[in-house]
């Protein structure tokens, strides 16, 4: 049996409408070419406005383990709003490594 392909996702405050759709579409492309789809999103926004909170819900990005995936995919529309953009320019940096 080979091994399924994986692919992950980074966005942040997923019940909004735009992460709902995007997910729902790569999720059915997903099962179509028989891919795995891992998400990775805190529930708060990051411009919500306790710092030190968004820093802890963002700690979930640090939980994938980027050799085991053959793709990823950053929603740049809800990765950002934090301060300077860090969380966003923390993962991009994590990928490129």
């Amino acid at each position: 049996m080979e091994k399924r392909k994986r692919i992950a996702m980074f966005v942040s405050f997923p019940e909004t409408v735009h992460v709902c759709r995007a997910a729902d579409g790569i999720m059915r492309q997903c099962e179509k070419y028989g891919y795995d789809l891992c998400v990775f999103s805190p529930a708060a926004h990051l411009s919500f406005p306790d710092s030190e909170y968004v820093k802890g819900e963002s700690n979930i990005y640090d939980l994938a383990n980027i050799e085991s995936f053959d793709g990823f995919i950053l929603d740049p529309i809800t990765l950002s709003g934090d301060k300077d953009n860090a969380v966003r320019k923390s993962i991009t940096e994590k990928l490129s490594n």
